[in-house]
C-alpha cells in the first residue's frame, strides 16, 4: 500500500511537470530578439492552434517580438513577422542587443519617418531626449543606418547616428572621437557638421530642400550646365563643413533628377551639395529660420492657372451602343490584340498626375473605357475655357509594317475657332518635336488635318499626337513599357512647359 501511495505521488509530480512544461511560455517584450528552441516550430497566420500554418521555424533561427502576448488555447502566443508562434518554444537570444530603449541626441529635431529613406513621410519631428524603443535591428542605405523605433506611440524609422542609447556614450561622439589624432582633443570644434537632407515633396514634386546643419553654414552658389543646356545642377560647397559618408539619391520627380551630397574632392573641410535638376527652375536658397541649415526653394511654376485638356483618344466597346453610336477601341496591335483605348486611357491618366505636379488644372474628356462623342470632347475643352488641348493616340497601317515614329495631327483657324493659326502652328511643331527627342523616336513630323474634329473645333491650340505604331512589333513592344510611356509623358509635359513660357 505505501508503494502504491509513493507511486501515486510521483505521478502526481510527473503530470505537473508536463503541465509545467506545455503552458510555461516564454516571457517577452516588444523588440526582444528570440531563437527557436524546438527542431520545427510552426507559424499561423493567427494565435489558435486551429488558425492556418503560413510557415516554420527551425531550431536557432532568430525572429523579432512585434507583439504580445495573447492567451489562446492554453498558450501564449507572439506575434513575429510573417505571423504567430506559441512563446513556450522561444527563448531569448543572449546575442541580442542590450540596448532595448534609446535616446533622441540631435541639436534641432529628429525626423521620425514611414520608411528607411529620407524621400519617405514624415511621421514626426522628435525632440532631443526623447525615450524611443527599439523595434528591429538597423537598415543600411545609401544616405544613413536606419532603425525601426517606436516612439511616443508612432512605429516608423530615424537615424541610427542621432540615438545615444541607454548605457552607451552618443555614437556620434564616438564616431568622430575615431577620427580625432591623438595630439588633438578634438578635430570637430568649430566644424559645422552636415546632419542631414530633408525633402517637401508633393506626390512626386519637390518643392524644398533642407539642408541641416550643426551651426550657421558658410557657402558658396555654383550654376553648372549639363550636357543637355537646358538643365542645370545647383551646386553649394559648404566651407569648414563636415559629413560622415555620402548621401546619394536618385528622383523621380519634379524638378529634380539626383542629389549627391559628400566630402569635396582635395578640399579640406568642404562639404559639396549637387541637386541636379530635370527642369530649368527658378529657385532662391535661405536660411533656416527655426534651425541651423539652408533651404532651396523651388519658385511656383508659371504655369500656375493654366488649364490643359486631356484626351485619350477612342474608347468603349466595338460591339455596344453608346446614345446610338458603336464604341471605339481604335487600332488593335496584330500581335498582342492591345488596343488603342486602353494605352491612350493610361498615358493619358500618367499625363495627368504629371502636369497637376507641375501647377496646370487638368480636364480629362475621359476617365474610364467609355464613348465619347468627338464633338462632346471638344465641347468640354471649350467650356473648360482651357488654354491648350491635347489629344493621345497610337498609330497604325495596313500595309506598311517597317513604318515606325512620332507624328502630331492639328489644323489652322478656321471660322469656327478664336485660335491664330501661328498659335496652332507653333504649338504643333514644339509638342511634336519635343516628343519626339524625349522618347528618341522618328520624327515624322507635322500632319494639317483640317477634318479632324477634336483639332478643328476647340478654340484653343490643340493637337493630336501619335506615340508610336501598333502595327510595328518592335515599336509596339516598346509603347507598352512603362518606361516609354513615362518618358512619353515628361516630354509632353515638357512641351507644354516650353510652349507656355514663349
Amino acid at each position: 500500500m505505501k508503494i502504491k501511495i509513493i507511486s501515486g505521488i510521483f505521478f502526481i509530480i510527473f503530470l505537473m511537470g508536463i503541465g509545467q512544461s506545455v503552458f510555461a511560455d516564454g516571457d517577452f517584450d516588444i523588440g526582444d530578439t528570440a531563437k527557436c528552441s524546438a527542431d520545427v516550430l510552426n507559424i499561423r497566420d493567427k494565435p489558435s492552434t486551429m488558425a492556418n500554418r503560413v510557415g516554420k521555424l527551425k531550431e536557432g533561427e532568430r525572429v523579432t517580438i512585434k507583439s504580445g502576448p495573447i492567451s489562446k488555447d492554453g498558450y501564449l502566443w507572439y506575434e513575429i513577422n510573417s505571423g504567430w508562434v506559441v512563446g513556450k518554444y522561444l527563448e531569448l537570444d543572449a546575442k541580442q542587443s542590450q540596448f532595448k530603449y534609446a535616446f533622441v541626441d540631435v541639436d534641432s529635431k529628429l525626423m521620425l519617418r514611414s520608411k528607411p529613406s529620407v524621400q519617405s513621410k514624415i511621421l514626426s519631428r522628435l525632440n532631443n531626449g526623447t525615450r524611443v524603443q527599439i523595434l528591429d535591428e538597423s537598415v543600411l542605405s545609401k544616405s544613413h543606418d536606419w532603425i525601426k523605433v517606436n516612439a511616443e506611440g508612432s512605429i516608423g524609422y530615424v537615424s541610427k547616428e542621432y540615438l545615444k542609447f541607454e548605457g552607451q556614450l552618443s555614437q556620434r561622439k564616438e564616431s568622430l572621437e575615431e577620427k580625432i589624432p591623438n595630439n588633438t582633443q578634438s578635430i570637430s570644434k568649430g566644424i559645422v557638421e552636415v546632419k542631414d537632407i530633408q525633402f517637401k515633396p508633393n506626390k512626386d514634386r519637390i518643392s524644398e530642400i533642407e539642408i541641416i546643419t550643426s551651426n550657421k553654414a558658410n557657402y558658396e552658389k555654383h550654376i553648372l550646365e549639363q550636357a543637355d543646356k537646358r538643365l542645370k545642377r545647383i551646386v553649394l560647397d559648404l566651407k569648414g563643413s563636415e559629413i560622415k559618408g555620402i548621401i546619394d539619391e536618385d528622383f523621380d520627380g519634379y524638378p529634380v533628377d539626383k542629389i549627391w551630397v559628400g566630402p569635396l574632392s582635395g578640399k579640406k573641410d568642404v562639404v559639396r551639395v549637387v541637386v541636379t535638376l530635370n527642369q530649368d527652375k527658378d529657385f532662391h536658397i535661405n536660411e533656416l529660420e527655426d534651425k541651423y541649415g539652408l533651404q532651396i526653394n523651388f519658385e511656383k511654376d508659371k504655369n500656375s492657372g493654366k488649364t490643359i485638356v486631356v484626351d485619350p483618344g477612342h474608347g468603349g466597346d466595338n460591339n455596344k451602343l453608346y446614345n446610338g453610336r458603336i464604341g471605339d477601341s481604335g487600332s488593335i496591335s496584330p500581335f498582342t490584340n492591345t488596343k488603342e483605348k486602353d494605352l491612350a486611357l493610361t498615358v493619358s491618366l500618367k499625363l495627368r498626375e504629371v502636369l497637376k505636379s507641375r501647377g496646370y488644372n487638368v480636364v480629362m474628356t475621359r476617365e474610364k473605357d467609355e464613348y465619347i462623342d468627338l464633338y462632346k470632347r471638344s465641347d468640354i475643352a471649350n467650356a473648360a475655357n482651357a488654354d491648350a488641348f491635347v489629344s493621345i493616340h497610337f498609330n497604325s497601317t495596313e500595309n506598311i509594317s517597317s513604318a515606325t515614329g512620332i507624328e502630331t495631327l492639328y489644323c489652322p483657324s478656321n471660322k469656327k475657332t478664336q485660335t491664330n493659326p501661328k498659335d496652332q502652328y507653333a504649338f504643333a511643331k514644339i509638342m511634336q518635336d519635343t516628343l519626339a527627342s524625349g522618347v528618341n523616336r522618328k520624327n515624322r513630323g507635322l500632319l494639317n488635318k483640317p477634318g479632324y474634329v477634336v483639332v478643328r473645333e476647340p478654340n484653343m491650340p490643340s493637337v493630336l499626337m501619335e506615340l508610336g505604331f501598333l502595327t510595328n512589333k518592335e515599336e509596339e513592344r516598346l509603347v507598352r513599357t512603362k518606361d516609354y510611356q513615362n518618358r512619353a509623358v515628361k516630354a509632353i509635359a515638357d512641351g507644354l512647359d516650353k510652349y507656355f513660357s514663349q
